[in-house]
């Protein structure tokens, strides 16, 4: 039950209380996320089925909070897929090895676009990153935003506009990867804390994988309806 503490925030009965009749501000730490680990070697990841929503050929926008063991991995890494090596499939967002995120659709055979500048961030920190893609022109743009427990409302842009030919959106039949790319190339190594994937760039998300709905075992029903299954040593950790 809240109680009366100063202008700025309510305390709650068991809160410490102050003697002298100062008002105050006080502040409740944030809990964190939980999360997925997994570990940078393949067959280690979380994927769902192939389904009609996740079959975008149009803009597309994903998102994804992570925390990579390393920001500059050797060989760079997927973080959300949803095709499987050559010749393409339908999308790709990655962290190459120099630092800089990278989208990929069924152009020149998957061949990643990489952002015009590197985000710089210190190994095992946690970010939010963003790649959206507009089919009308092809435009391409990477956004970054600071670590929170919800999906920012504000963003920076990482480096400049990109482009590639548009009309390279093909449906595939393709898992949706987390983590991975197949059981091939090279698989992300860190914590995932969210990855959303919308059909439109602020449209309706058709790909939710929230860690906070995991219970136990090696499935679970996400926010988005569509059930993920953990492999090898991929693991959640609860808040």
């Amino acid at each position: 039950m809240p109680i009366v503490g100063g202008p700025f925030s309510s305390l709650y009965v068991g809160d410490a209380q102050a003697t002298d009749r100062r008002p105050r501000t006080f502040r409740r730490a944030v809990s964190p996320n939980s999360y997925l680990t997994t570990p940078a070697t393949l067959g280690n990841h979380v994927s769902t089925p192939d389904a009609a929503a996740l079959d975008i050929t149009g803009d597309i926008e994903i998102v994804a909070h992570i925390a990579p063991t390393d920001w500059t991995p050797a060989g760079g890494s997927r973080i959300v897929t949803k095709r499987i090596g050559a010749p393409g499939g339908n999308y790709e967002f990655t962290l190459e090895a120099d630092g800089t995120l990278g989208f990929a659709n069924s152009y020149s055979g998957g061949a990643v676009l990489k952002s015009s500048a590197a985000t710089g961030f210190t190994d095992g920190d946690p970010k939010w990153t963003k790649v959206t893609y507009r089919d009308s022109d092809g435009r391409v743009q990477f956004f970054t935003a600071a670590t929170s427990t919800a999906e920012p409302t504000s963003w920076a842009q990482l480096g400049t506009d990109r482009s590639q030919p548009s009309g390279f959106m093909v449906a595939d039949t393709n898992a949706l990867w987390i983590g991975a790319i197949g059981t091939a190339f090279t698989p992300f190594g860190g914590r995932v804390y969210r990855a959303i994937v919308r059909n439109g760039i602020g449209g309706a998300a058709v790909a939710d994988f929230n860690p906070n709905l995991y219970s136990t075992g090696s499935t679970f029903t996400s926010t988005d309806g569509l059930v993920y299954t953990l492999s090898g040593t991929a693991a959640i950790t609860k808040a």
